[in-house]
């Protein structure tokens, strides 16, 4: 090892025979440099970034503790081990430096040999830290790079916004939910509004399975059922057994005037007549992706005229909290639905109505909400 390479400790004493002893221990195997009081420590410490700092308590016009409580309220010096050398040998003592930071405590008079053990023990452990910390961040690009193409691959130019009106907002960069739109080559229309178990990565991957599924076979023409029941087979096919989705499928007939819907395991979807009345349409199916095969034939049909709509949504919506614990729930919800007006673009006063009920408690899960006007 050169003598440039050998790692640097700061040694902050106000007793310069003190700084010579340690020197003198160390010298063999690390660079030394010194500082003869706090405000000096502070300043070289940021400078030159040493591996470790060995740090007296007892000094004039600022003592250890303090000069300890300053690099670690300095994001620039937070990262480096401090071990305080003193010769205040009281338990107590120890118990306040290692609240501070420290990472440990060599009273004096100064062992050799254990000053050498602990020294070369926490610079081990520095330097086991910074190469997690960049495996992390290199994990990490990864991870932000497989999301932003998933995430790009979610993007469909096929995605048929008429009608529509939604909120969509991840919890994560790329989340769990997904509202897929498009029309038949005969004019019928798919609306699916999805919820895989997790975020991040796993769920984006799967969603953009599911998306390339869903704008495939609605533009191959394929109903809604057979749909549905592929998307189950592949997804229980190809994802991990603790992988699912929850999924809401609205089918619109070229001629209108019908609303069929499939709901597997999302909240009960409303639907809301043009004369102000409500209907839930709740849950009738499992999850896709826990079983084989599925029965296609429980879909929930009903009249939709002009002036009617329908709202799908996942759980982030309804299982928003506020700092009590009090979930928004789906009454509430229905409440407020009612007091906008369907022209209104809910987006932005649903996004507004949430953070305000949820306040500091902050976002929990993803938020998805689609509300279709018949036509």
């Amino acid at each position: 090892m050169t003598a440039s390479s050998k790692p640097l400790i700061l040694s902050v004493d106000d007793v310069a025979e003190n700084i010579h002893v340690i020197k003198g221990i160390l010298s063999d195997d690390y660079r030394v440099s010194a500082a003869i009081n706090g405000p000096l420590a502070l300043k070289i410490a940021h400078k030159q970034q040493p591996d470790l700092i060995l740090l007296d308590v007892m000094m004039p016009e600022m003592d250890g503790h303090e000069v300890c409580r300053q690099l670690k309220a300095n994001p620039v010096t937070a990262h480096i081990p401090v071990i305080f050398v003193t010769a205040m040998t009281e338990e107590k003592n120890e118990v306040a430096a290692l609240e501070l930071g420290a990472v440990d405590y060599v009273t004096k008079p100064i062992s050799p040999p254990v000053l050498r053990s602990r020294v070369s023990a926490q610079i081990r452990l520095a330097r086991l830290r910074r190469e997690l910390d960049e495996k992390n961040r290199l994990l990490q690009a990864e991870r932000d790079f497989l999301e932003q193409l998933v995430g790009q691959m979610q993007e469909e130019d096929r995605f048929d916004a008429s009608q529509l009106s939604y909120l969509h907002r991840p919890l994560e960069r790329t989340g769990g939910d997904l509202i897929l739109s498009a029309r038949r080559p005969d004019g019928g229309r798919h609306l699916m509004v999805t919820d895989f178990t997790g975020h991040g990565l796993q769920a984006a991957i799967g969603g953009s399975l599911v998306a390339y599924m869903f704008y495939s076979m609605t533009a191959r023409g394929c109903p809604a059922e057979e749909l549905l029941c592929e998307i189950n087979r592949v997804l229980q096919q190809k994802l991990p057994i603790n992988v699912f989705m929850a999924a809401a499928l609205a089918e619109i007939p070229p001629e209108g005037g019908r609303l069929r819907l499939w709901n597997a395991a999302m909240p009960d979807c409303l639907l809301q007549r043009a004369d102000g009345q409500w209907a839930p349409l709740g849950s009738n199916l499992l999850a896709l992706g826990i079983v084989e095969s599925l029965d296609p034939d429980g879909a929930q049909e009903q009249p939709f005229n002009p002036g009617d709509c329908c709202y799908l949504f996942s759980d982030g919506i309804t299982e928003a909290e506020n700092p009590m614990g009090e979930a928004f729930g789906a009454e509430r919800l229905r409440q407020w639905l009612q007091t906008q007006g369907p022209g209104q673009d809910l987006a932005q006063a649903l996004e507004r109505q949430l953070s305000e009920f949820s306040a500091e408690r902050g976002q929990l899960d993803d938020l998805t909400l689609v509300r279709l006007r018949a036509e």
